[in-house]
């Protein structure tokens, strides 16, 4: 049972530490006291770097954003992490000229959809999975079209240069067989020429030369007679 009074009727006064000093304030913790919360705070704050660092390695992590400790696998997504902190304090409330207001936490899932694709639209941080979603399929729709095109460029070149060399003509289109290394003078005469063989029977339609019929073999008697002896 806790005594209220002394024996002379006066109260009995609280610890000192609790007591309310100078404008309903505590007093300050003894040194030894706050050392030893300061050492533990400290200890407490390596520890979880140390961990920190360690799960890192573990994860093949190698980037660590100095603010919040938030790890990231590439220098490309600790920057686009950063770049919320600073639109965070950009659109902080000014507090000049009025009273001090607490500052404003860090969401700590605003930053967790993050993209660091480096497009020209993208944010770098999304609010939720469905934007980075969204932003994701637009990226890959974007993507898919860009490969459609180089593929339907690289066909047009090929059928360029095969229209090239089948000398301009279609594909599919029959071949020119004219030859353009004589004159019109020389292909009349070489026609006239291959007309009067083909008449003659020494070359056919192809131009390749007939041979001649083989000659009959000679008859010989079925038995054989004997010489004459004069």
């Amino acid at each position: 049972m806790t005594r209220t009074r002394t024996g002379f009727g006066q109260p009995v006064k609280p610890p000192r530490a609790s007591r309310p000093h100078g404008f309903g304030k505590p007093v300050k913790e003894p040194f030894i006291k706050r050392t030893k919360a300061a050492l533990k705070d400290s200890a407490r704050t390596r520890a979880e770097v140390a961990r920190r660092k360690i799960a890192m390695k573990l994860k093949g992590q190698k980037h660590m954003c100095r603010e919040c400790g938030k790890a990231s696998y590439t220098k490309t997504g600790r920057d686009a992490h950063t770049v919320r902190h600073e639109r965070e304090t950009r659109t902080r409330p000014s507090t000049r000229g009025r009273g001090k207001t607490a500052p404003v936490k860090v969401k700590t899932g605003y930053g967790r959809h993050i993209c660091g694709c480096g497009s020209r639209g993208c944010k770098g941080t999304y609010r939720n999975r469905l934007e980075f979603n969204d932003h994701a399929r637009q990226n890959a729709e974007r993507a898919e079209r860009a490969e459609n095109r180089r593929t339907e460029q690289g066909r047009r070149t090929q059928a360029v240069n095969a229209r090239a060399k089948r000398g301009g003509r279609p594909n599919g289109a029959p071949k020119n067989r004219q030859r353009n290394d004589r004159t019109r003078d020389e292909r009349r005469a070489e026609w006239h020429a291959h007309r009067m063989q083909h008449a003659a029977g020494r070359v056919d339609r192809d131009g390749n030369r007939v041979p001649h019929q083989p000659s009959p073999r000679k008859v010989q008697p079925r038995q054989r007679v004997a010489p004459k002896v004069k």
